[in-house]
């Protein structure tokens, strides 16, 4: 919750500055695309992606603000984005609101863009042959210690790299890497279980082993 209150805050504060800031490109804009992706770790100190996850189809849509000062830009989003990893015999499709904050820098109507992305896990689907089951089911919770804990990680926070163009008739579209910073999987569920067996909590290098999500995305969109 507190992540859509600060950016309704910094919409709000971007409006007010578009009154005194007429400049091009700035606006309001929709937007849809599809995204791939696939998982990845670090093993050896060597970032690695899975071989055993193929990159598999997702989407998203969304709305931003975009506010232009000469080279430099800001743009904030509120996206519903869609992402699925796994193989041809079992998927998982993971649905998120995420919010991305980028800084563009301008060359002409191109720009390179980069931030950071807090994203909530709303649920989603295992998919394995012909049976389909929803994360939010039972079966993907564990009590520990009286304590009742997700197996997914709730909060996704990600790194954004991209390009994108803004036109000024009002087209504007991204082609974007997003990797996520952490696991896919609960690390307060695996700390609870050590703890109960006496071990100690995961390590850096335990937690950089665990698989995260990366993608690619790429969506169009139209500024009013």
């Amino acid at each position: 919750m507190r992540y859509f209150i600060f950016i309704i805050l910094t919409v709000s504060m971007i409006f007010t500055s578009n009154a005194q800031f007429k400049m091009k490109r700035n606006g309001l804009g929709l937007h849809a695309g599809v995204n791939t992706t696939t998982l990845w770790n670090i093993e050896d100190n060597l970032v690695e992606i899975s071989p055993d996850h193929d990159p598999m189809p997702g989407y998203q849509v969304g709305i931003r603000y975009n506010i232009k000062f000469g080279p430099l830009g800001f743009c904030p989003e509120i996206n519903y984005t869609s992402i699925t990893t796994g193989d041809e015999t079992a998927s998982t499709t993971l649905n998120y609101v995420s919010v991305p904050l980028l800084v563009k820098l301008y060359m002409g109507g191109f720009n390179i863009h980069f931030g950071g992305q807090a994203s909530t896990l709303l649920g989603g689907t295992y998919d394995e042959q012909s049976e389909s089951y929803d994360l939010q089911d039972e079966m993907f919770y564990s009590t520990v210690n009286g304590t009742e804990y997700w197996a997914l990680q709730g909060i996704d926070l990600a790194a954004i790299l991209g390009v994108g163009i803004d036109t000024k008739m009002g087209v504007y579209a991204s082609c974007r890497t997003v990797m996520s910073l952490v696991p896919v999987e609960n690390i307060l569920l695996y700390n609870a279980v050590n703890n109960v067996m006496g071990l100690p909590d995961y390590t850096a290098e335990q937690i950089n082993a665990l698989y995260k999500a990366v993608s690619v995305q790429m969506s169009i969109g139209y500024k009013f």
